[in-house]
């Protein structure tokens, strides 16, 4: 091959720009997203928990479009816990309601608690975790104290305290009040992940070098800490979601969470009890959502975690 100007337009020549000083093909750089994509396609199990995860969330909250809230609460007395059929996929529960439509709108419920508590809990942990882990300190003791307080308490245990005590004030079953305290009692772990990743951070070169050239510790933070510390931030969000739909779940079979005639996946669980036997479709795919959803939170950040680390995967 030579090196005249035709050779760059002849078909399935490589251009010269490409080659090495050795002759060897050059393979362009890889960006810190592309790279992290690459990881991520290749763990089976995360790819098809998104797709999933992804489905799950267009059905729930596409359905809306379709039909109304009020179908799925709609009374038929006439088809009382009706086997599933192609006119009830998934049957009817003890009054009759279409048990596909309440699984559906209990999704809408159950994956916003999830999503919302999580962003919570990450907001408060990223900001307890950086607080105590740059300013070593008083303030340190202080809030690590609490957060081993808080973590040697069972998180349902408080949340059935609270939501009992402070329920008949607010309100039992307010969807936004179970959202705020599932959220401001899982942001412990996240707060020691982030603790843990600033104490290291913060000895590092390019942090000194920032603090010798005059950098408030304000900038420091935001623009050199806090971004580094993002990656194990999103695994731990990820889990908090599964965590939170549990705790909602766990509330609602309780009868301490959304109160009927609003449908939620642990609500519809608790209403199963007394018909495991006879009809038991009931507490079947409410059951069976619940465990799918969890399993593929899991596995994406399963994904996530490996796909950030790129000794995990080659």
């Amino acid at each position: 091959m030579t090196a005249s100007g035709n050779d760059s337009q002849v078909h399935g020549t490589v251009p010269l720009a490409n080659l090495g000083a050795t002759g060897a093909l050059v393979r362009p750089a890889e960006t810190l997203w592309s790279s992290f994509w690459r990881r991520f396609v290749r763990h089976r199990p995360a790819m098809i928990s998104l797709v999933v995860l992804l489905f799950m969330v267009v059905a729930s909250f596409g359905v809306s479009l379709f039909v109304s809230e009020d179908a799925a609460n709609l009374i038929d007395v006439q088809a009382m816990r009706s086997a599933p059929s192609w006119e009830h996929p998934f049957g009817t529960d003890d009054v009759g309601r279409d048990m596909f439509l309440r699984t559906l709108f209990g999704g809408q419920i159950s994956l916003r608690i999830g999503l919302l508590a999580a962003s919570i809990s990450v907001v408060i942990g990223i900001t307890v975790g950086t607080v105590t882990g740059y300013n070593t300190g008083w303030i340190d003791n202080v809030l690590m104290r609490i957060t081993d307080a808080l973590l040697s308490i069972p998180t349902l245990f408080i949340l059935i305290v609270l939501t009992r005590v402070l329920g008949d004030r607010i309100g039992v079953g307010n969807i936004a009040f179970i959202t705020l305290v599932i959220g401001m009692l899982s942001w412990m772990p996240t707060s020691r992940i982030v603790r843990a990743q600033v104490l290291s951070l913060k000895e590092q070169d390019f942090v000194l070098a920032a603090r010798s050239l005059g950098c408030q510790a304000g900038r420091i933070l935001v623009r050199h800490i806090v971004p580094n510390t993002l990656a194990p931030v999103v695994v731990a969000a990820t889990l908090d979601v599964g965590r939170a739909i549990i705790f909602e779940a766990s509330l609602s079979f309780l009868g301490l969470g959304i109160q009927p005639p609003t449908a939620t996946w642990g609500s519809m669980l608790n209403r199963a009890q007394a018909y495991l036997l006879n009809a038991p479709w009931i507490a079947l795919f409410p059951g069976i959502m619940i465990l799918i959803t969890v399993l593929c939170v899991n596995f994406l950040g399963d994904g996530l975690r490996d796909a950030f680390d790129p000794h995990s995967l080659h």
